[in-house]
């Protein structure tokens, strides 16, 4: 402990899955609470196999900070070890644990020998579940999607579902259990499951996104969840409450499993004696169970009861329950009851007085304009009322016109239409606002002209899109290269390159930048302020440049691999510069008297001896800088590729001078031909090849130029023999991104055909 506060550090596998960053709030929230620093770190998953998935194949390199949670740096740790190790073996998630052997550690969600947790008890709501499939819905052919066996909770969960089955006497065989890797991108595994039990009438999988990668693949199929099977997972996320059908699931705090597993490694530390938590978990029913919404009010027993309040709740409010702890919730339960309770008085009598239209219009402004209208889908809430509405005209049609209760639920309609249409507009305009700020921050990244350690403070300035404040970035002295084999240990020592603080950054004098990792979480620049922060590597591809330790905010749990992909860019961007820099001022001292040979020297290396245009090598260099530079001004730009026709002939008829003649006018006319626009090259023997900015409308007018000083130059030159070429042109607008190799064989393509068509003689006739 320095500066008399905790330091505690929380192991997690990607920020941006949804549960993390459910569990990570609720630790976040009792960190704040205790006053104790956090420090979230992104491990990303260990042993994935990444070889087929190219955009991810170096993301092994986020397992390297593991290395960063140790008793030199940290006070005690938590860990979600099976979301980590979800893609590997129990021996390899034993062995990743033994690294925090010598300090207080609690895990999340993980059940390992020897190890205090907290965890959920898996068993409940898959229970209730399944018993609703069974006695509610007749449903006697189960199969499961489970997950690695590894994963104590999978395994749990498949035991849940094994014994809850036998209890009511239904039996399993092998070709009911596959087991797949948590994703949603397993097609082939959910391919299996369908094949070896195409007579399911209802499914458990794993967790939620197994589930809805699942119902995908089932409606591929053409088979819908809910109506012609069911479907429920595990977790309550919000990307199952949001699918269609939305995904009956088991809710379990995620939240509150984080706050609790921080009150628990307070109280290890604190020398209590201390066991593991379980959790409760429940089911929550919905639209892959059966469609859920019935018009309220089918009859006045369930109208609009506790029970009825609570399912809507769950369904509605699926961004609060699964994520917020604590008082929240039930405040807005309360709220959202209210408003419901009042709506029942509808179901009692319809001629309303004054009063109570008032009551009610007050629930929905209450409603409308406090914390509840950010957390629920207001789209399932005006079904509701929409529902409502209907039930009333078709219980009294009659009365339809003069009874107070029509006009008062349109009256609330309007209100929720108008509460969900300034809410739209509102996120419309900020994801206009986050959609621009990311471009401009992609952009700023990379506008440097010096490799000094000022531009690792500039990139830090412009962290304030993320809503940032405090951010700090440490490199090795030399980058790491490190294959997915490669073990990697910590180094004792980084350079505190830039520092943001309360929103100001700046730079650290070379000589203070030396930083030892025991000080990296814990030092004079970062202060004795409680904060949150999450430790992100910067790297590209193979190369490990070093960290990135920044505010955790709600858009850093959006955008962080994004944050950690850009700033990882600019970093080795800014090294590039610097090596650049050192090279240049070596060259400076040493190549001041060669630099005029060698100005002549590279000239000469990339000229054509015969034609005095770009060699092939020359040409090669000088049109990738050109087209480059014209994709960044979006400029249209042309490629020609040219072959003389007949060369052999005019060579073995009338001499090899003639020849050479030719050539150099085939490089004459080509230079001619294309101007100042571009460049031209010889690239073969007999082959040209030019690139040059040119609008599609001009394409033609250049190559039929060129073509008419050929045609004019045979009608008036004394020659015995005609100079042809045949050419190919390919054109590309200013946004496409094909390579100059892939622009000129699209240009040869259009030259093999024009040869067929190319003159049969070269004698002058």
């Amino acid at each position: 402990m320095k500066n008399g506060r905790l330091t505690i550090g929380l192991l997690v596998s990607g920020i941006m899955d949804s549960f993390t960053e459910s569990v990570s709030k609720g630790v976040m929230l009792a960190a704040q609470k205790r006053g104790v620093n956090l420090v979230v770190i992104s491990c990303k998953y260990l042993d994935r196999d990444l070889s087929q998935n190219e955009e991810i194949m170096y993301e092994y390199q986020y397992n390297t900070l593991l290395s960063y949670a140790t008793k030199e740096n940290l006070d005690a740790v938590l860990v979600m070890a099976d979301c980590i190790g979800c893609m590997t073996t129990k021996e390899r998630i034993i062995e990743m644990l033994s690294r925090f052997q010598d300090m207080p550690c609690v895990l999340i969600a993980s059940k390992i020998e020897g190890y205090i947790n907290v965890s959920y008890d898996n068993y409940e709501g898959i229970k209730i579940g399944l018993e609703y499939l069974i006695h509610k819905l007749n449903c006697r052919k189960f199969c499961m999607l489970c997950g690695p066996d590894g994963n104590t909770d999978a395994r749990e969960r498949r035991d849940a579902f094994i014994s809850v089955l036998t209890e009511n006497g239904i039996r399993l065989e092998e070709r009911n259990f596959v087991e797949g890797g948590l994703s949603r991108q397993e097609k082939e595994i959910y391919d299996r499951l369908l094949d070896q039990n195409p007579d399911a009438e209802a499914i458990f999988c794993v967790n939620d996104d197994s589930a809805l990668g699942l119902c995908d693949e089932l409606k591929s199929r053409g088979r819908i969840p809910g109506e012609d099977i069911y479907i429920f997972g595990y977790d309550n996320t919000i990307p199952a409450a949001k699918s269609k059908p939305s995904l009956s699931s088991i809710w379990a705090a995620s939240g509150d499993l984080g706050l609790q597993s921080m009150d628990l490694l307070l109280e290890v530390l604190s020398g209590e004696n201390v066991s593991s938590r379980v959790l409760p978990t429940r089911f929550i029913k919905r639209d892959s169970f059966g469609t859920q919404i019935r018009t309220v009010g089918e009859n006045k027993a369930e109208s609009i009861d506790e029970e009825r309040i609570d399912g809507y709740f769950n369904d509605i409010f699926y961004r609060l329950v699964g994520e917020e702890v604590g008082e929240r919730v039930e405040l807005i339960h309360e709220v959202f009851a209210s408003l419901m309770n009042t709506a029942a008085t509808l179901f009692d009598d319809c001629s309303l007085t004054e009063e109570r239209c008032g009551d009610i219009l007050g629930a929905v402004d209450e409603f409308c304009t406090g914390d509840a209208l950010q957390y629920a889908d207001v789209a399932k809430l005006t079904d509701i009322f929409v529902q409502l509405y209907h039930s009333l005209v078709s219980a009294r049609p009659e009365r339809a016109e003069e009874m107070k209760a029509y006009g008062l639920v349109e009256t609330v309609i309007e209100k929720l239409i108008s509460a969900v249409d300034a809410k739209s507009m509102a996120a419309l305009e900020l994801q206009i606002s986050d959609s621009y700020s990311t471009k401009q921050f992609v952009r700023d990244s990379m506008q440097f002209e010096t490799g000094n350690d000022e531009s690792y403070a500039a990139l830090l300035r412009r962290l304030d899109w993320l809503d940032i404040q405090n951010a700090y970035v440490y490199v090795f002295d030399e980058p790491v290269i490190r294959h997915e084999s490669d073990p990697f240990y910590a180094p004792e020592y980084l350079n505190l390159k830039a520092v943001l603080k309360d929103g100001k950054a700046y730079g650290i004098p070379a000589t203070e930048q030396r930083t030892s990792f025991a000080d990296i979480y814990r030092n004079n620049q970062i202060g004795a302020d409680r904060y949150t922060m999450v430790l992100l590597p910067l790297f590209t591809n193979e190369t490990f440049y070093g960290v990135l330790l920044c505010e955790l905010t709600d858009k850093v749990f959006d955008n962080g691999e994004f944050l950690a992909n850009q700033m990882s860019s600019a970093v080795k961007m800014i090294r590039l510069l610097n090596e650049n820099e050192k090279i240049q001022r070596q060259l400076e001292k040493s190549l001041v008297i060669m630099r005029e040979n060698n100005i002549m020297l590279d000239m000469l290396s990339k000229s054509d001896g015969l034609t005095g245009i770009l060699n092939r090598r020359g040409f090669y260099t000088e049109a990738e800088r050109f087209l480059q530079k014209c994709r960044e001004e979006e400029e249209e730009v042309m490629v020609i590729y040219a072959d003389m026709n007949h060369l052999k002939i005019i060579n073995d008829r009338y001499g090899h001078e003639e020849g050479d003649y030719s050539i150099k006018l085939i490089a004459d006319y080509l230079k001619e031909g294309i101007g100042e626009r571009g460049i031209a090259g010889r690239i073969g023997g007999d082959e040209f090849a030019c690139i040059l900015k040119c609008g599609s409308q001009e394409a033609q007018l250049v190559t039929n130029g060129i073509n008419e000083r050929f045609e004019n130059h045979n009608r008036h030159s004394s020659k015995p023999y005609n100079v042809t070429v045949s050419m190919g042109a390919f054109h590309s607008s200013g946004k496409e991104t094909l390579s100059l190799n892939e622009m000129l064989s699209c240009a040869d393509e259009k030259l093999y055909e024009a040869k067929s068509h190319r003159p049969k003689t070269v004698e002058k006739i």
